[in-house]
Order: C-alpha cells, then structure tokens, then sequence
C-alpha cells in the first residue's frame, strides 16, 4: 500500500491546497514502518494538511501517533465517536501532542442515507463525546465516505459551528 505523509509548517487547516486522507482499515503497521523510512524524505511544494480517518484503532494509532512525534509531524485525527468513547486515553493523548482532533461522526454511517434528524443525532452524539475527551469542541467534521449532500454540509456548521473537511489525496 502506498502511505502518503507530509510535514505539515502551520495548524491552521483551513490554508492548505492538499489535503491527505488516510483510513485506519487501510493502515497496517508494515504501512507505519514504511512511513518511519519514508517521512523524511517527503516534501511538497504546496501547503499539505494530513489527516486520518475511521480510528482510533488501538495499536495502530498509538504506534502512529510515535511514529509522527519522532518526525515533528502533526496531524488531524477524525474519530468516530462510538470508537472514541472506547479508546478515550489515545484520543486525550493526540490532543496532548498537539494533534486536531475532528468528527466523523458516531457510527460511520454514510449522511446520504440520514434524515436531517438521524444526521444531528449522529454528530451530537460524537460531538458530546469528543467535548468530553478533549475538553472543547471539535472544529472540524468529515462526512464519511466523503458522501453529503450540498444540504447536509450547511447543517454541521449551523449545528455545531463544524467546517467540513474532505481531501483531495486518497490513500
């Protein structure tokens, strides 16, 4: 599998041009060790944001989270509230180490199947999680799949204050 890592020069997300997309099913550790030989020898010319999806995923996260510190790499974690609330040490340590924490809802459940109602109660819910966890709200969400209507990506920010994030560099 190919894993495309970058070192990100700022936090602030919202100015970036790429932004990398990198799903936790897909991430096994011979992708986290290829990432530690391959990190330094990546640039790009143009302001990158990388991102993670669908975790946490104990092992692979915590092992993740070494392998971006030992490079002074930070990134955004999008969590999936019912995943979250069971790892809730490796979310409150991401947050330590300086990493954005964003939502993706509580179950993964793809927007395009949602009412409006089943929508709210999906990103409430992680949203009250997430709060919990790291002791503010989160400033971001990603849909998952990336799968929302024109309709559904004005709710989040109506909501919750959320801007929507997809990606533009797949894994």
């Amino acid at each position: 599998e190919a894993l495309l890592l970058a070192l990100l020069s700022s936090r602030q997300h919202l100015g970036f041009t790429r932004i990398i997309s990198l799903s936790f099913h897909r991430l096994r550790a011979t992708c986290i060790l290829h990432c530690q030989r391959r990190i330094g020898k990546m640039h790009f010319s143009l302001p990158t944001a990388l991102t993670f999806d669908d975790g946490p995923t104990p092992n692979v996260t915590l092992r993740l989270l070494d392998v971006l510190a030992a490079h002074k790499v930070t990134a955004t974690f999008f969590c999936v509230g019912s995943r979250a609330s069971m790892c809730r040490s490796i979310i409150s340590e991401a947050y330590k180490r300086g990493h954005e924490i964003g939502s993706h809802s509580w179950s993964h459940k793809c927007f395009l199947e949602l009412t409006d109602a089943q929508l709210y109660t999906e990103l409430r819910r992680a949203h009250d999680c997430l709060c919990d966890i790291i002791g503010k709200p989160p400033r971001f969400m990603r849909p998952p799949f990336g799968a929302i209507t024109q309709h559904q990506r004005n709710l989040p920010l109506q909501w919750f204050d959320y801007t929507t994030i997809l990606w533009n560099v797949d894994s």
